[in-house]
Protein backbone atom coordinates (compact mmCIF):
# COMPACT_ATOMS: atom_id res chain seq x y z
CA UNK A 1 0.00 0.00 0.00
CA UNK A 2 0.88 3.71 -0.18
CA UNK A 3 1.34 6.61 2.59
CA UNK A 4 -1.92 6.80 2.84
CA UNK A 5 -2.25 3.25 5.01
CA UNK A 6 -5.79 3.83 7.88
CA UNK A 7 -4.62 4.74 11.03
CA UNK A 8 -5.00 1.24 12.36
CA UNK A 9 -3.01 -0.35 10.20
CA UNK A 10 -0.21 2.21 10.26
CA UNK A 11 -0.68 1.57 14.14
CA UNK A 12 -0.29 -2.17 13.82
CA UNK A 13 2.89 -2.19 11.26
CA UNK A 14 4.75 0.29 13.79
CA UNK A 15 3.67 -2.67 16.81
CA UNK A 16 5.10 -5.49 14.95
CA UNK A 17 8.52 -3.46 13.85
CA UNK A 18 8.75 -2.48 17.32
CA UNK A 19 8.76 -6.20 18.29
CA UNK A 20 11.06 -6.97 15.53
CA UNK A 21 12.95 -4.59 16.93
CA UNK A 22 12.62 -6.03 20.47
CA UNK A 23 13.86 -9.36 19.27
CA UNK A 24 17.01 -7.94 17.63
CA UNK A 25 18.13 -6.35 21.10
CA UNK A 26 17.71 -9.44 23.41
CA UNK A 27 19.54 -11.55 21.26
CA UNK A 28 22.76 -8.74 20.85
CA UNK A 29 22.08 -8.37 24.23
CA UNK A 30 22.25 -12.17 25.16
CA UNK A 31 25.33 -12.68 22.76
CA UNK A 32 23.62 -15.31 20.91
CA UNK A 33 25.18 -14.00 17.85
CA UNK A 34 26.83 -11.10 17.73
CA UNK A 35 30.15 -12.18 19.21
CA UNK A 36 30.51 -14.47 16.74
CA UNK A 37 33.17 -13.44 14.23
CA UNK A 38 32.30 -15.39 11.95
CA UNK A 39 28.51 -13.82 11.77
CA UNK A 40 28.33 -10.53 9.78
CA UNK A 41 26.00 -7.65 11.68
CA UNK A 42 23.82 -7.87 7.99
CA UNK A 43 23.11 -11.37 8.83
CA UNK A 44 21.16 -10.54 12.17
CA UNK A 45 18.94 -7.63 10.62
CA UNK A 46 15.63 -8.62 10.15
CA UNK A 47 13.26 -5.94 7.99
CA UNK A 48 9.65 -4.69 8.40
CA UNK A 49 8.33 -4.09 5.15
CA UNK A 50 5.26 -2.74 3.79
CA UNK A 51 3.96 -4.49 0.61
CA UNK A 52 1.26 -3.35 -2.08
CA UNK A 53 -2.38 -4.26 -1.31
CA UNK A 54 -4.23 -7.58 -1.88
CA UNK A 55 -7.58 -7.95 -2.68
CA UNK A 56 -9.72 -11.12 -1.88
CA UNK A 57 -10.45 -12.80 -6.06
CA UNK A 58 -13.59 -14.15 -5.71
CA UNK A 59 -12.86 -16.63 -8.22
CA UNK A 60 -10.78 -18.32 -5.34
CA UNK A 61 -14.05 -19.49 -3.93
CA UNK A 62 -14.99 -22.73 -3.65
CA UNK A 63 -18.16 -22.71 -1.39
CA UNK A 64 -21.00 -19.65 -1.48
CA UNK A 65 -20.41 -19.23 2.50
CA UNK A 66 -16.48 -18.15 1.46
CA UNK A 67 -18.32 -15.72 -0.23
CA UNK A 68 -18.88 -13.42 2.47
CA UNK A 69 -17.30 -14.75 5.08
CA UNK A 70 -14.07 -16.91 3.61
CA UNK A 71 -12.66 -19.06 5.88
CA UNK A 72 -8.92 -18.51 6.87
CA UNK A 73 -7.34 -21.66 5.01
CA UNK A 74 -9.63 -19.70 2.27
CA UNK A 75 -7.36 -16.39 2.81
CA UNK A 76 -4.55 -17.66 3.56
CA UNK A 77 -4.85 -19.55 0.16
CA UNK A 78 -5.16 -16.39 -1.92
CA UNK A 79 -3.01 -14.46 -0.31
CA UNK A 80 -0.24 -16.77 -0.83
CA UNK A 81 -1.43 -17.12 -4.88
CA UNK A 82 -1.06 -13.13 -5.13
CA UNK A 83 2.58 -13.24 -3.39
CA UNK A 84 3.28 -16.25 -5.48
CA UNK A 85 2.53 -14.36 -8.61
CA UNK A 86 4.79 -11.36 -7.87
CA UNK A 87 7.08 -13.37 -6.94
CA UNK A 88 7.11 -12.43 -3.22
CA UNK A 89 7.53 -15.73 -1.25
CA UNK A 90 10.70 -16.74 0.76
CA UNK A 91 11.65 -19.29 2.73
CA UNK A 92 13.41 -16.20 5.66
CA UNK A 93 9.94 -14.29 4.91
CA UNK A 94 6.95 -13.59 7.20
CA UNK A 95 4.21 -12.59 5.14
CA UNK A 96 1.39 -10.42 7.70
CA UNK A 97 -1.86 -9.89 5.82
CA UNK A 98 -3.59 -7.40 8.01
CA UNK A 99 -7.40 -7.44 6.75
CA UNK A 100 -10.62 -5.66 7.91
CA UNK A 101 -13.12 -8.20 7.86
CA UNK A 102 -14.85 -7.36 11.38
CA UNK A 103 -17.81 -9.73 10.81
CA UNK A 104 -16.25 -12.72 9.48
CA UNK A 105 -15.97 -15.01 12.50
CA UNK A 106 -14.61 -17.51 10.38
CA UNK A 107 -11.52 -15.90 10.24
CA UNK A 108 -11.56 -14.83 13.48
CA UNK A 109 -9.12 -12.16 15.17
CA UNK A 110 -6.57 -14.05 12.56
CA UNK A 111 -4.00 -17.02 12.39
CA UNK A 112 -1.09 -19.05 10.38
CA UNK A 113 -1.85 -22.54 9.09
CA UNK A 114 0.64 -25.56 8.60
CA UNK A 115 2.98 -26.36 6.46
CA UNK A 116 3.25 -22.14 6.31
CA UNK A 117 2.98 -21.11 9.83
CA UNK A 118 6.98 -20.65 10.75
CA UNK A 119 9.71 -18.80 8.21
CA UNK A 120 12.49 -21.04 7.22
CA UNK A 121 9.90 -23.54 5.65
CA UNK A 122 11.03 -24.68 1.87
CA UNK A 123 9.83 -27.13 0.13
CA UNK A 124 10.17 -29.82 3.11
CA UNK A 125 6.28 -31.22 3.33
CA UNK A 126 5.58 -31.35 -0.60
CA UNK A 127 7.40 -31.06 -3.57
CA UNK A 128 8.98 -27.92 -4.01
CA UNK A 129 7.75 -27.50 -7.88
CA UNK A 130 4.22 -28.17 -6.79
CA UNK A 131 1.78 -25.68 -6.57
CA UNK A 132 1.48 -25.82 -2.63
CA UNK A 133 5.27 -25.86 -2.28
CA UNK A 134 6.17 -24.78 1.66
CA UNK A 135 8.25 -21.46 1.07
CA UNK A 136 8.26 -19.44 3.66
CA UNK A 137 5.46 -17.90 6.32
CA UNK A 138 2.11 -16.55 5.76
CA UNK A 139 -0.10 -14.80 8.73
CA UNK A 140 -2.98 -13.11 9.03
CA UNK A 141 -4.08 -10.25 11.93
CA UNK A 142 -7.87 -9.33 11.37
CA UNK A 143 -7.14 -5.53 12.43
CA UNK A 144 -10.76 -4.89 11.72
CA UNK A 145 -12.11 -7.59 14.42
CA UNK A 146 -10.13 -5.91 17.15
CA UNK A 147 -10.35 -2.04 15.93
CA UNK A 148 -14.49 -2.93 16.12
CA UNK A 149 -14.64 -5.25 18.77
CA UNK A 150 -11.97 -4.78 21.08
CA UNK A 151 -9.65 -1.58 21.06
CA UNK A 152 -6.30 -0.44 18.94
CA UNK A 153 -4.46 -1.71 22.29
CA UNK A 154 -5.56 -4.69 21.09
CA UNK A 155 -5.13 -4.53 17.44
CA UNK A 156 -1.32 -3.92 17.94
CA UNK A 157 -1.06 -7.29 19.84
CA UNK A 158 -2.79 -9.18 18.16
CA UNK A 159 -0.53 -8.18 14.90
CA UNK A 160 2.59 -8.42 16.89
CA UNK A 161 0.77 -12.39 18.18
CA UNK A 162 0.35 -13.68 14.79
CA UNK A 163 3.71 -13.22 13.05
CA UNK A 164 5.23 -14.27 16.17
CA UNK A 165 3.70 -17.43 15.71
CA UNK A 166 5.79 -17.81 12.83
CA UNK A 167 8.99 -17.22 15.14
CA UNK A 168 7.99 -20.15 17.28
CA UNK A 169 8.87 -23.75 17.17
CA UNK A 170 7.00 -26.54 18.46
CA UNK A 171 10.59 -27.55 20.06
CA UNK A 172 11.84 -24.46 20.71
CA UNK A 173 9.15 -23.10 22.71
CA UNK A 174 8.99 -26.73 25.19
CA UNK A 175 12.43 -26.30 25.82
CA UNK A 176 12.34 -22.47 26.57
CA UNK A 177 8.78 -22.82 28.45
CA UNK A 178 8.86 -26.40 29.67
CA UNK A 179 5.26 -26.34 27.60
CA UNK A 180 4.07 -26.49 23.73
CA UNK A 181 1.97 -24.00 23.57
CA UNK A 182 3.64 -20.93 22.31
CA UNK A 183 0.47 -18.69 23.90
CA UNK A 184 2.15 -20.19 27.05
CA UNK A 185 4.98 -17.69 26.82
CA UNK A 186 3.13 -14.68 27.07
CA UNK A 187 2.08 -13.24 30.81
CA UNK A 188 -0.53 -11.65 32.63
CA UNK A 189 0.50 -9.21 35.47
CA UNK A 190 -1.45 -7.68 37.85
CA UNK A 191 -1.12 -3.92 38.14
CA UNK A 192 -2.30 -0.66 39.28
CA UNK A 193 -4.41 0.20 42.33
CA UNK A 194 -5.00 -2.95 44.41
CA UNK A 195 -3.35 -5.09 41.44
CA UNK A 196 -6.93 -4.78 39.82
CA UNK A 197 -5.63 -4.26 36.29
CA UNK A 198 -4.32 -7.60 34.24
CA UNK A 199 -1.49 -6.21 31.98
CA UNK A 200 -1.48 -8.52 29.23
CA UNK A 201 1.75 -9.41 26.79
CA UNK A 202 0.94 -9.95 22.97
CA UNK A 203 1.27 -14.02 22.85
CA UNK A 204 -1.17 -14.08 25.58
CA UNK A 205 -3.28 -11.33 24.16
CA UNK A 206 -6.96 -13.29 23.50
CA UNK A 207 -5.69 -16.34 25.98
CA UNK A 208 -5.17 -14.30 29.20
CA UNK A 209 -8.65 -13.94 30.81
CA UNK A 210 -11.77 -16.40 30.84
CA UNK A 211 -12.56 -18.15 28.43
CA UNK A 212 -15.74 -16.76 27.69
CA UNK A 213 -17.43 -13.68 25.80
CA UNK A 214 -15.81 -10.21 27.33
CA UNK A 215 -12.90 -12.68 28.86
CA UNK A 216 -10.61 -10.21 28.38
CA UNK A 217 -11.25 -9.61 24.27
CA UNK A 218 -14.14 -9.66 23.47
CA UNK A 219 -13.88 -12.99 21.90
CA UNK A 220 -11.45 -15.12 23.25
CA UNK A 221 -8.97 -17.39 21.58
CA UNK A 222 -9.77 -21.15 20.18
CA UNK A 223 -6.08 -22.45 20.34
CA UNK A 224 -4.12 -23.55 23.14
CA UNK A 225 -3.29 -22.46 26.73
CA UNK A 226 -2.44 -23.26 29.84
CA UNK A 227 -2.89 -20.47 32.12
CA UNK A 228 -0.81 -22.89 35.17
CA UNK A 229 2.07 -22.81 32.11
CA UNK A 230 1.70 -19.26 31.05
CA UNK A 231 5.16 -17.21 31.92
CA UNK A 232 3.78 -15.51 34.24
CA UNK A 233 0.02 -15.37 34.95
CA UNK A 234 -1.03 -13.62 38.57
CA UNK A 235 -4.68 -14.82 38.21
CA UNK A 236 -7.96 -12.60 37.38
CA UNK A 237 -10.38 -14.15 40.46
CA UNK A 238 -10.60 -12.94 44.32
CA UNK A 239 -8.59 -15.09 45.94
CA UNK A 240 -8.72 -13.74 49.40
CA UNK A 241 -5.62 -12.06 48.75
CA UNK A 242 -5.84 -10.78 45.37
CA UNK A 243 -9.31 -8.79 44.57
CA UNK A 244 -10.87 -10.01 41.26
CA UNK A 245 -9.53 -8.21 37.72
CA UNK A 246 -12.01 -5.11 36.69
CA UNK A 247 -9.64 -4.39 33.86
CA UNK A 248 -7.41 -5.61 31.45
CA UNK A 249 -4.65 -3.89 29.62
CA UNK A 250 -1.95 -4.71 26.89
CA UNK A 251 1.64 -3.61 26.52
CA UNK A 252 3.62 -4.15 23.00
CA UNK A 253 6.60 -5.40 25.49
CA UNK A 254 7.21 -9.32 24.80
CA UNK A 255 7.97 -11.34 27.61
CA UNK A 256 11.29 -12.73 28.24
CA UNK A 257 10.35 -16.05 27.23
CA UNK A 258 8.82 -15.24 24.06
CA UNK A 259 12.14 -13.11 23.41
CA UNK A 260 14.55 -16.24 24.21
CA UNK A 261 12.39 -18.57 22.20
CA UNK A 262 11.99 -16.25 19.71
CA UNK A 263 15.65 -15.47 19.06
CA UNK A 264 16.39 -19.14 19.11
CA UNK A 265 14.55 -20.22 16.31
CA UNK A 266 15.87 -17.03 14.40
CA UNK A 267 19.38 -18.05 15.09
CA UNK A 268 18.70 -21.62 14.00
CA UNK A 269 17.14 -20.23 10.74
CA UNK A 270 19.83 -18.27 10.26
CA UNK A 271 22.51 -20.86 10.56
Amino acid sequence: MSDDWPTPFRDAFAAVEDAVGQIQAYAADQSLVSDSTAVSESELTVHVERGPPVRFPLLSVSQPTDLAFPSLPTVLDAFRDQLRDRGALDGSTCHLLLCWSPFNYRVGYGGTISPNDLIGSAGSDTDEDGPNAVDGAQTVANIGATAVWDSRAVSRNIAIHEVLHTFLSPDIVADVGDTRCDHNLGTATRTGPEGRTLRVSPMATAYAGPDEFGGGTRFHGTGCYDHDEFARHDGYEADGIEPAIDRFEYTTELSEATLEAATQYLTRVRS
